[in-house]
């Protein structure tokens, strides 16, 4: 895909008029420097080229993309989409830009234009998994969550070893309260990859509202033994021990019925 989507880019440059040969060489001089600082994430000093090299080269799509990546990485997603969506004029056939459109719409809390833009990238690239994941979301953020479920069965449908499609199912689950569901979806990535930490910590947290204690304590000590230095670590341990104590109340109240 990011081969595709430079090659492209490589190919259209060739369809806009070129500067004289002096700035074409200054341009590219500045867009291989702002290329390296952009790849060492020092964005500020990488803008200030990119805009030189579109300076000198105004059609230059790659430099117009760079740039825009150093904005949503400084977190300015308006500036972003404004220098994408000068790109997307330009040619409206780069997967990259739409799918970054949307990115950055989601950034603002967009989600209605970043559903427009992953279907835009999606017509041109229909099985780009990250953007059929991001338009998941979005319908989420658009509290649309019937669709979202219905993207997420389908990648899942399509991909049934990809573990992605299953964490975002299994999560949109937990928060429509469907923890049996979403427990049953976590059970199956364990399958896929038992070595997958995050699977044990949700199965757990399911278990933990469905009231099954033994079963939540023993996929939380499953999680701390895979992470022992989880951020999360004395949280956990803390609930293990509530449980510990919620099940000896239990034995007692138990005993004690029991016996009446």
């Amino acid at each position: 895909m990011g081969i595709i989507v430079t090659q492209n880019l490589k190919a259209l440059e060739n369809n806009f008029s070129k500067p004289k040969l002096e700035s074409v060489s200054e341009a590219y001089k500045m867009h291989v420097k702002a290329e390296a600082l952009r790849l060492s994430s020092m964005y500020k000093e990488a803008v200030e080229n990119y805009l030189q090299v579109i300076l000198l080269d105004r059609n230059n799509l790659q430099a117009m993309y760079g740039l825009a990546m150093c904005y949503k990485a400084l977190d300015k997603p308006d500036k972003a989409i404004k220098i994408l969506e000068k790109a997307k004029s330009a040619d409206d056939s780069i997967f990259e830009i739409h799918y970054q459109l949307g990115l950055c719409a989601i950034l603002k809390n967009d989600s209605d234009s970043a559903i427009r833009y992953l279907q835009d990238a999606l017509r041109i690239n229909n099985d780009n998994i990250n953007a059929q994941l991001q338009l998941g979301v979005c319908h989420e953020l658009s509290d649309e969550p019937e669709i979202a479920l219905m993207i997420y069965n389908k990648i899942i449908e399509e991909n049934p070893h990809l573990l992605h499609p299953y964490e975002h199912k299994a999560s949109l689950l937990m928060t429509l309260g469907e923890y049996k569901d979403a427990a049953a979806v976590y059970g199956k990535m364990i399958k896929i990859n038992p070595d997958y930490y995050r699977s044990y910590f949700g199965v757990a947290i399911c278990f933990d509202k469905l009231g099954r204690l033994s079963d939540a304590a023993r996929y939380y000590k499953k999680f701390l033994a895979m992470k022992p230095n989880a951020n999360n670590k004395e949280l956990l341990e803390t609930r293990l021990e509530e449980i510990s104590q919620e099940k000896k109340y239990r034995r007692k109240s138990n005993v004690k019925l029991s016996l009446v």
